[in-house]
């Protein structure tokens, strides 16, 4: 039986290769983009990360919540750039170094 540790950072590698194809997703996407950025909503609809977070029987529940850890542990890495404008989020992948 692994430790909780090991858990942890197995579910820690899940989540950071998942990011890593999110990351790969905006890279094509910003290609095509006018301006180089990729809208947050356009990234989760395509990807369908829109997974609600309640228990089944429900009524609400946040939507997004998937796309906004992975956009936070690119951000946290240095990988991706954000930009809110008008109420809406975007994200483009930083410049390599």
């Amino acid at each position: 039986m692994p430790t909780t540790n090991e858990l942890v950072e197995s579910i820690r590698g899940h989540l950071k290769a998942a990011a890593d194809k999110v990351l790969e997703y905006i890279r094509e996407k910003e290609r095509a983009s006018e301006d180089g950025w990729v809208s947050a909503a356009q990234i989760k609809n395509d990807l369908e990360l829109n997974l609600v977070c309640v228990p089944l029987g429900s009524d609400h529940g946040q939507k997004g919540w998937v796309f906004g850890a992975l956009a936070r542990n690119l951000e946290d890495r240095r990988l991706v750039e954000y930009e809110k404008r008008g109420g809406r989020a975007y994200y483009r992948s930083s410049p390599r170094i």
